[in-house]
């Protein structure tokens, strides 16, 4: 599960998440949200990238895949 902010300011998200994410084995999945910037993701998008990453691991940790 990679969660990147459109607006990243202190790195090139195509050189971190999608790099990371392209090269990554199944299962796997990558959000971009959109109009936050890097610390956007621990106050304005905080609530949504809790419940991906919840929802993620809940499907794919606790079953066992």
């Amino acid at each position: 599960m990679i969660i990147d902010a459109e607006k990243e300011e202190l790195f090139d998200i195509r050189q971190q998440g999608e790099l990371g994410f392209n090269r990554a084995a199944e299962p796997k999945k990558r959000v971009v949200i959109p109009g936050i910037t890097h610390y956007g993701i621990y106050t304005v998008a905080r609530e949504q990238s809790i419940g991906l990453a919840i929802e993620w691991m809940d499907l794919y940790l606790k079953s066992g895949m």
